[in-house]
């Protein structure tokens, strides 16, 4: 099994999406924290860092941002009198 093409071929088409996934998870934890009110100036650098490097790790990592900005203008217009 460890020297099927197949085997090796999957093996190193994963590891993008695990890259991807570890930092859009970082990206939702810093996004989360800020919303709770998390002043510290770490968690806006956590953030900014994390979806910078997602940005530039994977090209369907967009929907992560845009997701959390749709997350975030629906809390907006629903605290809105």
């Amino acid at each position: 099994m460890t020297i099927s093409p197949f085997q090796i071929l999957f093996s190193q088409e994963v590891r993008a999406y695990m890259v991807m996934q570890a930092l859009g998870l970082a990206s939702c934890y810093c996004f989360l924290r800020l919303l709770d009110g998390a002043a510290l100036k770490w968690w806006k650098v956590g953030y900014v860092l994390m979806t910078g490097l997602l940005l530039w790790s994977q090209l369907y990592s967009v929907f992560v941002p845009f997701a959390q900005n749709v997350f975030y203008f629906g809390l907006i217009a629903l605290r809105r009198p």
